[in-house]
């Protein structure tokens, strides 16, 4: 509610300069930063009069945030002063840098010394079948730190939980209107393959640690020495201590719709196409993360069937394949398209009135009385809406075909928008679809030479889609996916007047897959489609009501995030954000009993494939669009076409195993007595736990601390109660 928005927030803000450590204390002025920077998307939004009662009515918030970032670099130029007798006291005066042992709900900043206080030691608690992250932070002080490497060597006979180490990289961001950042610079994400590090004078670097407990790994306290070396310096050493559950975690039961793109993956590396091997080394990589490599905007879906048990022997658990409005067009006609030609791609000319235009009854705009001679032929609309009116399967050859006469000549097909009809196409021979009429697309085809054409065929999507989806489901029910299997399509529609086009689609594609979901980021969950979607998928801002009403008629509801507003909702998408987000942004699917989470993409690499050069040989450019930093992708392309993880995609996992943590404990609890005493105080114990992780959908608990021990807490009641029954 709108009061307790402004009773938490406020509450908050009178306590947060008290914070004691300053890594922790600087996220969660960053956090307050942006809450102030985006107080006018939340009026937009429905809050009004509680970011009234913050920000105009609270005048001192402004200094205060200021003031506490000026003190958090006193805090950073006195460390040079600290840092070298602290370490000293905590490792021996011949310590040359520092060592910081800590978790990975933090993240540092590469260009400022290390300035929280140094622990020598970290202790982690996980299920078998749980992975669980450390960071190995070093901190340079008057001298460089070259070539230093971290081992971790575990005392004792095993099996012991395996251990990965990896360098953190970073990535320059920009400047992002749509999140008032800590900074703009050089932001901790990608991690890098195994190897050692260089930390320059008064820098920091970290080195992050994943730890993976195998069915095979013994239950109890495992103990490990974490050496770091140098050239030059004294290795200094400190302890690390796992505590392994008698229990496996298993796969996950949160199930995934989103889009690892397989097309990013073979430009990227310059792959004609991608073969199995890897193909499958992604798959089992997003799987282990537990994550879907799907991809909700593909009517080739994946994983194909060849691969399909391969991806559920590891946990995947929901298909999906992409459709567009397959209501057969009427809209579009020679007052509001237009024909352009060329023939470079470059200079264009639009050609007089005097032609004609039909639909087929399959949806194939159908034009003729041309004559004319080009190349490049492209038809342009000046439509200014977003209404989608035609859809293409793909943009690969074949979609367009021009008429000379009886003969056919076909080629490419190309996109660009926006257009006023002089732009050239781009995007030729794509892999996915795209639209007339939505933001004045226009599309055209490459006929390789210059002909003659009398007509043009502009293909509809309508029948392959419909063959795809029969497809699509008969595959999925050989491989007893049939109630997982989900069609998407209608992306963020919020035109109601439009939705009897979404009842249309879903209608004929269950005439020839009568067992599909039919998925949907539509916003507005009512008629003429209130009983169509089967699965609705609202941003985790929106809480209409009718979102309660479709769970009551059985109808699953999803959630994702995916562009503004952010603040104060928990975000995955954004690198430069504290590092509890991208965990907390699991947390709802719990507290609320969402049905699954979607996201549109974990690889779109696009802004980082132009030139010869590929990252990291040249800078990585975190900003599609030149905003949203974070936005391209959770997954780094890694050497030899092998996928690097992220900080986000550890945290990302990480909420993932909090839900499974709860999903388990609750289906433990259902199986007691329920008139029982230890049901009840169970009970109580997720009902409080998640409230205080998840106290809203816009409100999470920031504290890693707190957050740690709440997840210890549940996995050792989880043990004890599993173990007794």
């Amino acid at each position: 509610t709108r009061a307790e928005l402004a009773r938490r927030t406020l509450g908050l803000l009178d306590t947060y300069m008290s914070l004691s450590e300053p890594a922790y204390a600087l996220e969660n002025v960053a956090f307050f930063s942006r809450l102030y920077n985006r107080r006018d998307r939340f009026k937009e939004i429905g809050y009004p009069d509680a970011w009234e009662t913050m920000f105009y009515g609270r005048p001192e918030f402004e200094p205060c945030r200021q003031a506490r970032i000026a003190a958090q670099d006193a805090v950073w130029t006195q460390r040079k002063e600290t840092l070298a007798p602290e370490a000293r006291e905590l490792y021996g005066d011949g310590a040359g840098f520092a060592l910081n042992i800590t978790h990975g709900l933090v993240k540092y900043r590469r260009d400022r010394p290390l300035a929280e206080t140094l622990k020598r030691s970290t202790t982690a608690t996980m299920a078998r079948g749980e992975h669980e992250p450390f960071q190995v932070v070093i901190g340079a002080m008057e001298q460089p730190v070259r070539n230093a490497h971290v081992t971790v060597e575990w005392d004792g006979p095993g099996p012991h939980p395996e251990v990965t180490l990896r360098p953190v990289g970073y990535v320059e961001t920009k400047p992002d209107p749509d999140n008032y950042a800590e900074y703009v610079g050089w932001w901790p994400d990608p991690l890098m393959p195994s190897g050692a590090v260089d930390v320059a004078e008064w820098e920091t670097q970290p080195v992050w640690g994943t730890l993976r407990a195998t069915a095979q790994t013994s239950p109890g306290r495992h103990q490990a020495t974490v050496t770091v070396s140098a050239d030059g310096m004294e290795p200094l050493q400190g302890s690390l201590s796992v505590d392994v559950l008698d229990f496996d975690l298993g796969l996950t039961h949160l199930p995934s719709l989103l889009s690892l793109r397989l097309q990013s993956i073979k430009s990227f590396y310059k792959l004609d196409d991608v073969p199995q091997d890897i193909r499958r080394r992604w798959y089992a990589f997003c799987l282990d993360y537990r994550m879907n490599p799907n991809n909700i905007y593909s009517r080739d879906w994946i994983p194909a069937e060849e691969d399909l048990d391969f991806c559920i022997e590891r946990g995947f658990n929901a298909m999906v394949m992409t459709t567009g409005n397959l209501r057969t067009t009427t809209r579009n006609s020679t007052e509001n398209l237009q024909i352009w030609t060329s023939e470079d791609n470059a200079t264009y000319t639009a050609i007089p009135a005097g032609w004609s235009l039909s639909h087929s009854p399959d949806g194939d705009i159908v034009i003729g009385g041309l004559d004319l001679t080009a190349r490049y032929v492209k038809v342009h609309s000046l439509a200014e809406d977003d209404k989608y009116e035609f859809s293409f399967k793909t943009l690969e050859s074949g979609n367009i075909t021009a008429l000379d006469g009886e003969a056919e000549h076909t080629g490419p097909v190309g996109w660009v928008s926006p257009d006023d009809g002089t732009k050239p196409l781009r995007s030729f021979g794509a892999n996915w679809g795209a639209a007339l009429d939505y933001q004045r697309t226009s599309l055209g085809v490459d006929l390789g030479q210059s002909r003659h054409v009398t007509g043009l065929v502009l293909h509809s999507a309508m029948n392959s889609t419909l063959e795809r989806a029969k497809e699509f489901y008969e595959v999925a029910q050989r491989h007893g996916m049939g109630d997982k299997a989900y069609i998407y399509g209608f992306d963020e529609w919020r035109h109601v007047e439009q939705y009897g086009d979404i009842k249309a689609t879903y209608d004929l594609l269950r005439s020839v897959a009568p067992g599909i979901k039919a998925s949907s980021t539509v916003v507005y969950p009512v008629d003429p489609i209130k009983d169509t979607i089967d699965a609705w998928c609202p941003a985790l801002c929106y809480d209409y009501p009718g979102y309660k009403q479709a769970r009551q008629r059985g109808q699953e509801v999803w959630y994702y995030a995916g562009g503004a507003p952010y603040d104060p909702f928990p975000t995955h998408e954004l690198l430069d954000v504290p590092a509890v987000e991208a965990r907390a942004f699991f947390w709802p699917a719990w507290r609320y009993q969402y049905s699954g989470w979607l996201h549109w993409e974990l690889n779109i690499w696009s802004n980082n494939m132009s030139g010869d050069k590929r990252w990291p040989e040249v800078p990585w450019d975190p900003a599609r669009g030149g905003v949203r930093n974070g936005e391209v992708g959770r997954i780094y392309p890694g050497p030899d076409a092998t996928p690097l993880p992220s900080i986000r995609l550890e945290n990302m996992r990480d909420g993932i195993e909090d839900y499974d943590y709860f999903w388990l404990l609750q289906d433990a609890v259902n199986k007691l007595d329920t008139a029982g005493p230890e049901r009840a105080r169970l009970q109580k114990l997720i009902d409080g736990t998640i409230a205080e992780l998840c106290p809203s959908r816009a409100h999470f608990t920031r504290d890693p601390g707190r957050v740690l021990q709440i997840h210890e807490q549940l996995g050792r009641e989880l043990e004890k109660l599993l173990r007794v029954q």
